[in-house]
């Protein structure tokens, strides 16, 4: 499901730090200080310590953090100790770097915004009763365009509300001959059995 009218958010250092002066917090031009003039600080940790991509997304977070007078410590976790990490009962992180691998099935994206899934897939304790309300209407019918429209709506009050940081999703592009006869594309590309979308760690 996507949806043109999602709002999505541009890099914007003015408007960055428009947000953390309406919360309170000072920018010197080098620090970023609390109401009581503490420098921010801030942990971020990810997962699996191997994934060079999400080391790459921290190193930049990190950075981009850092020309608005914001420390952030960096700590890579083995894959299960990570997952410990997000779904402790009293974290010692303020951000995590994740991401998740979606299927041609939607409602399959209600495990990560449930509020029953706290801790353990809805790590950052998201809860939205209309959101549930929609996947649960979403999840009652077979119509193709009432599931789009419920669906469609999780997708822009998800996308306003920010429980993430959406940094980016990726698309997969293939090229074939015309040379070449019998290819049988399907909804998650070719290769792919319409059975073998749960065999994917969306952890990865």
């Amino acid at each position: 499901v996507y949806t043109p009218d999602v709002p999505c958010y541009d890099y914007d250092v003015d408007q960055a730090l428009a947000e953390f002066a309406a919360a309170g917090y000072t920018f010197d031009g080098q620090t970023m200080t609390d109401a009581d003039g503490n420098p921010l600080k801030l942990k971020l940790i990810f997962g699996p310590n191997t994934n060079k991509v999400r080391e790459l997304i921290a190193v930049t977070v990190q950075d981009y953090l850092k020309q608005i007078g914001i420390e952030v410590e960096i700590q890579a976790l083995e894959w299960s100790a990570y997952l410990d990490a997000i779904s402790a009962d009293e974290p010692d992180w303020d951000m995590f770097v994740g991401a998740w691998r979606s299927t041609i099935e939607p409602h399959i994206m209600y495990t990560i915004w449930a509020e029953s899934s706290i801790p353990d897939l809805n790590a950052v304790a998201y809860i939205n009763p209309e959101v549930e309300q929609l996947f649960k209407e979403g999840g009652a019918t077979y119509d193709n365009e009432i599931r789009k429209e419920k669906y469609g709506r999780v997708q822009q009050i998800v996308a306003e509300e920010a429980p993430y940081i959406f940094l980016y999703y990726q698309k997969t592009w293939s090229g074939q001959n015309k040379r070449v006869q019998g290819i049988d594309p399907r909804p998650l590309g070719i290769g792919w059995n319409s059975e073998d979308w749960y065999l994917q760690d969306p952890g990865q």
